[in-house]
């Protein structure tokens, strides 16, 4: 598995997160929480298109290389 990696799950509070694991055997930090009414605010096509924009650009933002011909 290539590092960093993100992890994403509901919490207890059902609030919807983003957390990045750095290193092998390390924790997963959390880098971003988007609470259950942010989430209801939004379409689910919104919701989905944020979500997706969200992974897309952190893995963008720890793997340069690979991302860097995509505008």
């Amino acid at each position: 598995m290539k590092y960093p990696y993100l992890h994403i799950y509901l919490d207890d509070d059902q609030n919807l997160c983003f957390a990045k694991v750095e290193r092998s055997g390390e924790s997963s930090r959390l880098v971003i929480d988007v609470t259950l009414d942010e989430m209801k605010a939004c379409s689910l096509t919104e919701l989905q298109e944020k979500v997706g924009g969200t992974v897309i650009g952190l893995l963008r933002v720890w793997n340069k290389d690979l991302f860097a011909d995509w505008e």
